[in-house]
């Protein structure tokens, strides 16, 4: 029906408005498709979403009023107390109506802004020409009354406007944030969902996502068209188990240790030959694969070990003759370029070849933490085995460990190197 009458701004509160949208808003990430929200653009999504449950602001063209009249039957009820009228007749009077033009949203008004007046007229709402209309009769020789009641109505409904606009832009302000927080809460529960799933040896069969709810507070608006994901299913991050990664570490050590005892071994190798004698001891262990996991043990460039699978990079080993502490930030830079995501499990293997190891151990003990993508130190597993967090370049969020293993292979003759500190 394009006519109904109301008395405005006497309905729900605006608070309640805030919270079925909110739930609305809820409702409709939670319905998304899980693979949807798993590979969608966010930024784009939540511009999406904003858009859609954004509430337009409600306001009256005064400027634009104008007004008809006709003679109808007033009820003796209605007229002034002191009219000379009988109770349960009607009376020809001259009614004005007055007609409003307002656009924003139509819900809006019978919602109950907040401070809120006692005054809620009793209007007729045209919704198909966005008029308001309401009445006042002339029971006296003059219109001051009627222009009296017409001033009253601006006055009132003004204020109210006014209150409302700023529940509306508050509620607006906040929506891209109330939006980020229900998207990024969804996400991460899908994220566990998938990896628990990935972790299933039974492939899961999921059934279509049910449709999405109706916003009950709509107005003609622009949306911003909905962003398309990647068609197909979400594949969860690869990550190294951390039994395994600790199995390698621990190989890496005790072979480091047995390296120290044999000097003639590693006298007068560079980098890269020793890092293939920790190749030979690790490829044996962990297979060079054909296995089910595709994981295998590759060096790649001069001083690095790589664990791939399907092209990215579980774990990253590094192989260096220490030289300071500016040789040791770049080391970690050279990592964290290897790394795109999070979980990674890295390692640097250090040859300390001068006359001590205290001192470059004390260096990375006091200076590792000023690199600016330290998060903490797990533990110090022993004398030259510390155990880092760190996180990604520009992302907080994503993290990765590096474990630092130093072993003494001084070269016979050889001082204190000018870059232990």
């Amino acid at each position: 029906m394009p006519n109904q009458s109301l008395r405005l701004f006497s309905g729900r509160h605006f608070s309640e408005v805030e919270q079925i949208q909110t739930a609305q808003l809820e409702s409709k990430v939670k319905t998304e498709d899980e693979d949807f929200v798993l590979n969608v653009n966010e930024d784009e999504y939540i511009a999406h979403l904003v858009s859609e449950f954004a509430i337009d602001p409600l306001e009256f063209n005064f400027e634009a009023a104008h007004a008809t009249d006709e003679e109808k039957l007033i009820p003796a009820e209605r007229f002034p107390p002191t009219s000379i009228v009988s109770r349960g007749r009607s009376y020809p009077k001259q009614v004005f109506t007055f007609h409003i033009p307002f656009f924003g949203t139509v819900g809006l008004l019978n919602v109950a802004p907040n401070p809120s007046l006692a005054a809620n007229p009793l209007v007729t709402v045209n919704t198909d020409t966005k008029i308001v209309s309401f009445d006042a009769v002339r029971f006296t020789d003059s219109v001051d009354q009627v222009n009296g009641t017409y001033d009253a109505f601006v006055r009132d409904v003004k204020i109210q406007l006014q209150n409302l606009k700023s529940n509306v832009d508050r509620f607006n302000n906040d929506l891209r944030t109330r939006a980020r927080q229900v998207f990024d809460k969804r996400k991460a529960e899908l994220k566990k969902k998938a990896e628990l799933r990935a972790a299933l040896r039974v492939p899961i069969r999921r059934s279509a996502a049910p449709s999405t709810f109706a916003v009950p507070v709509k107005s003609p608006k622009r949306i911003v068209p909905r962003p398309t994901a990647a068609g197909e299913a979400y594949r969860i991050d690869p990550t190294l188990d951390a039994t395994l990664y600790q199995e390698i570490l621990q190989l890496l050590h005790d072979f480091g240790k047995q390296l120290e005892r044999l000097p003639d071994t590693y006298k007068n190798k560079d980098e890269e030959t020793l890092r293939d004698h920790f190749l030979l001891v690790l490829q044996p262990h962990f297979g060079l694969d054909g296995s089910a996991t595709g994981e295998t043990f590759n060096a790649a460039g001069k001083t690095d070990i790589l664990i791939r699978y399907q092209n990215q990079n579980l774990f990253v080993a590094e192989f260096k003759f220490w030289r300071g502490q500016k040789q040791h930030f770049d080391t970690i830079d050279q990592l964290l370029s290897y790394l795109t995501w999070r979980d990674s499990k890295t390692a640097i293997v250090y040859f300390v070849d001068g006359k001590e190891i205290v001192p470059p151990l004390k260096a990375i003990e006091v200076h590792t933490p000023e690199h600016p993508c330290y998060v903490a130190l797990q533990q110090r597993k022993e004398q030259s085995w510390f155990m880092y967090d760190f996180h990604l370049t520009g992302d907080l969020e994503k993290k990765f460990q590096l474990a630092i293993l130093c072993f003494h292979l001084p070269q016979k003759g050889s001082g204190p190197s000018p870059c232990d500190n």
